[in-house]
């Protein structure tokens, strides 16, 4: 009889390691400083905000859409109307570092939903309480 040798396979690979660092925080105590001033009718919009002591960039668009809410109402989707006077209420967005759901801020007077969703960081908590709690998965 003749010996037998088995050789089990042998799997060699990398494997990807990402670092996430979860931080808790009430979004309530987060202050944000806008890094500059959209233009009138723009729609990005960028803060540099601050949790405890870890700073980060924070990114976003603001639209003039039809859906009406009052302040601070969150929405998964908003209807911007081809007609602008219909356009009556500003709302803001998240985009970076994660993705917020729209959160209603201002009515659009001035077209310039940008600048304040920016601003909003300092001043209106409502609004910068639901922008930091209602993430899209």
């Amino acid at each position: 009889m003749k010996p037998i040798f088995l050789i089990p396979p042998i799997i060699i690979g990398t494997q990807a390691v990402a670092a996430t660092r979860c931080i808790p925080f009430n979004a309530a105590s987060i202050s944000c400083t806008a890094t500059n001033t959209p233009a009138i009718g723009a729609t990005n919009w960028e803060s540099v905000c601050t949790i405890g002591t870890i700073s980060m960039r924070v990114q976003g668009i603001g639209v003039c859409a039809s859906d009406n809410a009052s302040v601070g109402a969150v929405r998964d989707t908003v209807h911007i109307s081809a007609n602008a006077a219909e356009n009556v209420r500003c709302w803001c967005k998240i985009t970076t570092p994660a993705t917020s759901k729209w959160v209603a801020y201002a009515e659009c007077s001035t077209q310039n939903c940008a600048s304040r969703c920016q601003l909003n960081g300092t001043g209106y908590a409502d609004v910068r309480t639901a922008l930091f709690n209602n993430w899209e998965y």
